[in-house]
């Protein structure tokens, strides 16, 4: 089974091929062999795109009539007009399926949207009483249902959007059961989808908010908190897999810089009863992550420099930020945002220059 790739990295993967053969390090045969395991997949497709809005824009355009006459309809003709609607555009994805598989998915794109939209709107017509997160919650389960029939990805995706806003909504309430059934779903659906580079991002991401949810119902301390997700951070930084590693490394590298952003503010340190004076606390605590970051840079590392820049703008603001005049204060800074940029694009021009030089 030949392996598909996208149309970007397929035509990439031809013109080095193409160029290793002109230099004589390969044959025409030994690229042709080579180009048997891969074929090229769909890539950004514009009709796509253009249906997609097209219906989107159609579904949000009804809704928009609905709930501008929605307290003059009758409660039942408001049941009646939001099933039906869903019903239309789920029949009309159904029936252009073959023939028009693009319009398809648009059309069920918008039946899902509509669909979330009809949750809260009946919830508000009959004063059922349910709370946002659960509303979120339904959504949420309608649109896994109907990424499940089709096998679509988007959809896939935005149910990921969908349970982020589910447990923003849902600090404060106890969800363990449903957040935890979710995320069985979502490691699953990775599984099914041969774990899409974006889809193991969208979950890993969430999982972390499924973390910091578990820490803030228990009213674990900032201090703690952070503390915990450096580690974690770490380990999923430096414990090497073959699945989507670079991606396990980029998460775990923000979040656990994220988690040390909090600890260069010396209340967090305070919070322990045994701390009076954080800055004690919190000044060698950042010297130390900052030489951290610089040994990254040495392997050919771009997201460490992006951090360091961030960490060297939280000092200036809050040093300088009561003692300069404001005009000043902000040329200053806008000088070493750029600074900070031009930095960043130049190291990683530096690094593409040594990977051609090897290759070559």
């Amino acid at each position: 089974m030949k392996k598909k790739l996208n149309r970007f990295y397929y035509r990439f993967l031809v013109n080095e091929l193409e160029e290793n053969q002109d230099r004589g390090i390969i044959s025409k045969q030994q690229k042709e062999d080579m180009l048997t395991y891969y074929e090229e997949g769909i890539g950004l497709n514009f009709i796509r795109v253009l249906v997609t809005v097209g219906a989107i824009l159609i579904g949000l355009g009804f809704l928009l009539l609905v709930a501008g006459n929605w307290a003059l309809i009758p409660d039942l003709l408001k049941v009646f007009i939001l099933i039906i609607t869903i019903g239309l555009f789920m029949g009309a994805s159904y029936i252009t399926e073959k023939a028009h598989p693009m319009t398809s998915m648009a059309l069920l794109y918008t039946a899902s949207i509509i669909f979330g939209s009809a949750i809260f709107l009946i919830n508000d017509a009959y004063h059922l009483g349910l709370q946002m997160n659960t509303s979120y919650f339904i959504w949420i389960l309608g649109v896994l249902a109907l990424s499940a029939l089709r096998k679509d990805i988007l959809l896939f995706l935005f149910a990921h959007g969908l349970a982020l806003i589910y447990l923003f909504t849902s600090f404060n309430e106890f969800i363990f059961i449903q957040a935890i059934l979710l995320l069985i779903v979502f490691y699953l659906g990775n599984y099914y989808f041969k774990y899409k580079q974006i889809l193991t991002f969208s979950t890993l991401v969430l999982s972390l908010v499924f973390m910091l949810y578990a820490f803030n119902y228990y009213d674990v301390s900032g201090f703690m908190t952070a503390w915990f997700f450096i580690i974690i951070g770490a380990a999923m930084y430096y414990y090497k897999h073959n699945l989507n590693y670079q991606i396990f490394q980029f998460i775990g590298l923000v979040s656990a810089s994220i988690a040390a952003f909090t600890l260069t503010f010396k209340y967090v340190w305070e919070q322990q009863t045994f701390i009076d004076q954080g800055s004690y606390y919190s000044i060698p605590f950042t010297i130390l992550y900052m030489i951290f970051l610089f040994t990254l840079l040495t392997k050919r590392h771009v997201t460490p420099l992006v951090i360091i820049g961030i960490f060297i703008m939280r000092f200036y603001f809050d040093t300088l930020y009561d003692f300069l005049p404001r005009s000043l204060f902000f040329i200053i800074g806008g000088v070493m945002v750029l600074a900070i940029g031009f930095y960043i694009e130049r190291y990683r021009k530096v690094i593409v220059n040594d990977e051609d030089t090897q290759k070559e």
